[in-house]
């Protein structure tokens, strides 16, 4: 979440690299708020770690 608004995370296997969140208005973009700085992602990574479901492992023997 980026000011409360919802929207696309990016990152690379566990670290989170950024998020962007578009605000519609009248069905146009109003406004892209991107966050790229890794002081500022906290919030957005601990909201991403509670939502993710934990990882499936198959037992292959």
């Amino acid at each position: 979440m980026v000011d409360g608004e919802r929207g696309p995370a990016a990152g690379a296997g566990d670290t989170l690299a950024g998020v962007v969140a578009v605000e519609l208005r009248d069905g146009l973009i109003a406004h892209v708020r991107v966050v790229l700085n890794p002081d500022r992602l906290g919030c957005a990574r601990r909201r991403l770690a509670r939502s993710r479901p934990s990882p499936v492992t198959f037992d292959r023997g």
